[in-house]
């Protein structure tokens, strides 16, 4: 009897040693099923990061991705359940052995027992190990695949390299996406752009789509850009028939189906200088003809900001005497430099043709000038700033001279007091200083008024200037020490050019 009892507690000693080992097995698991979790929800985070950083795709990328996820934890379901299907067989085949042979050991002895052992030991262990294979397949199991499948690392860079992108010129990009092809489709030279439906801006290369996704920017900086390459059947596709492949190199995979994404790491750089246009490369005149150089500037641009920091005209028409050029052929240069320091030329060529020297019409002309600056010396402005009698307030003049004093004390620069000044005339224009020179006729100063348009080429900083004539050799300026709208000299800098308006 007593060997029976002891038995009997040997059997429920190994019971509770295989409830322990049970919960032994719980307590191993539950932990890593919560590190299963914690890198579920960390590839989830990281998607939902990807996917706003590239909202314009957010859909097609997010299912690109689910789909990606989902073949690859396939294929790694598919190569670990013959190894936990082995292992499963044979743990169960041991515990089936063991408890039959303990079993009919206890039978030999003490007869047949009422408590189905066999049937609590196969139960249990059937019932650990499909607990132990469900968590495995969807905890520990992805935990091992984690690198291939959930916690892939951000993506590098393509060839961790930075590729400096001209600001409003995307010809680097397109050089990397043709660089990408030119294993697959050869010597690429044509690069049609286009316009996509989500409204990124593209490019039809060969047989491809090749999609540029970025964050708009009117900054100078170092940013990531997205290129989605996939071939125009794939393109034509259902988003999600789709699978995206992350890449760092050119590997293009043809299969109908495969997008292909590269991130590129770029630098925006200004390398443009600005563009300067004239109404004319080329003039030819007499000598006796009216020539002033400011006259044949059309518009200065930038592509970046449209900031033009100077601008200057070098090269002058001798004259022969103060009613003549001298004859001749010489040129004019223009130059612009932007806020990047970039400069931009252009250059007008003139001709000046000799006339016959008519004695009796050049006195006549000098006595012309003669009377004519005799009869308006009490009412117009000189070189050495005499008075000038203001003009009616309702002229254009007269309203751009009481729209700029209005202005004084106001901080605003000079572009600013010209435009607000000109707007109360009716007259809408804001630009840089040079193309205020042509919205009227450069005039002299002896036939300045009040209300005349001044531009410098250099207001005396370095960089050109406008203002309103004030008369009596005095200008309203606006971004005056500190930015100030004051009234100062006219004369500063490269010197006044006016300005009539009509």
């Amino acid at each position: 009897m007593d060997s029976k009892k002891t038995l009997i507690k040997r059997i429920n000693d190994f019971r509770i040693k295989g409830i322990n080992k049970i919960n032994d097995t719980k307590s191993y698991l539950a932990p890593r099923f919560n590190k299963g979790l914690e890198v579920m929800i960390k590839f989830a985070r990281a998607c939902c990061s990807k996917a706003y950083a590239a909202y314009k795709e957010l859909e097609p990328v997010l299912v690109g991705i689910a789909s990606s996820c989902l073949i690859k934890a396939g294929v790694a379901y598919r190569e670990l359940e013959p190894v936990f299907v082995n292992a499963a067989t044979t743990f169960l085949s041991t515990m089936k052995t063991g408890a039959t042979n303990l079993v009919e050991l206890v039978e030999s002895k003490f007869g047949k027992i009422h408590f189905d052992f066999r049937h609590f030991v196969m139960t249990t262990s059937a019932a650990v190990v499909v607990f132990a294979l469900t968590f495995t397949v969807t905890g520990m199991g992805r935990s091992k695949v984690s690198a291939e499948v959930l916690e892939t690392p951000e993506v590098e860079a393509y060839n961790n390299e930075v590729i400096e992108v001209n600001y409003g010129d995307d010809s680097a990009i397109v050089d990397v996406a043709k660089e990408i092809l030119a294993d697959d489709a050869g010597s690429v030279y044509d690069a049609k752009p286009i316009t996509l439906a989500n409204g990124n801006e593209g490019y039809e290369i060969g047989n491809y789509v090749v999609s540029v996704d970025r964050e708009a920017t009117k900054e100078l900086k170092d940013d990531q850009i997205t290129l989605t390459v996939q071939t125009k059947e794939t393109f034509d596709k259902e988003d999600f028939g789709k699978v995206v492949v992350n890449d760092t190199a050119a590997d293009i995979t043809k299969e109908n189906g495969t997008v292909h994404t590269y991130v590129i790491d770029v630098k925006y750089v200004d390398t443009q200088a600005p563009v300067i246009n004239l109404t004319q490369s080329e003039v030819e005149i007499d000598d006796v003809d009216y020539l002033n150089r400011y006259s044949f500037v059309e518009s200065i641009s930038d592509n970046y900001d449209g900031a033009i920091e100077a601008f200057d005209v070098v090269g002058e028409v001798p004259e022969k005497d103060e009613l003549r050029w001298e004859p001749g052929e010489y040129t004019i240069k223009y130059t612009a430099k932007d806020s990047s320091g970039n400069v931009g030329e252009a250059s007008l060529k003139v001709k000046i043709n000799a006339t016959e020297d008519e004695e009796d019409e050049t006195e006549e002309i000098k006595d012309a000038l003669s009377n004519s600056e005799s009869g308006s010396s009490s009412d117009s402005s000189s070189d050495t700033g005499s008075s000038v009698q203001a003009p009616q307030a309702s002229t254009t003049a007269g309203i751009v001279y009481a729209a700029a004093m209005n202005q004084l004390g106001v901080y605003q620069d000079c572009t600013m007091l010209v435009t607000n000044s000109l707007a109360a005339a009716g007259i809408y224009h804001h630009g840089w200083p040079a193309s205020y020179l042509g919205l009227g006729t450069v005039i002299s100063a002896s036939e300045a008024v009040p209300g005349d348009i001044i531009y410098y080429a250099d207001g005396g900083t370095g960089w050109a200037h406008v203002a309103v004539y004030a008369g009596g050799g005095q200008a309203i300026h606006g971004g005056y020490l500190g930015n100030q709208t004051v009234v100062a000299s006219a004369y500063m800098g490269s010197g006044p050019v006016f300005i009539r308006l009509p």
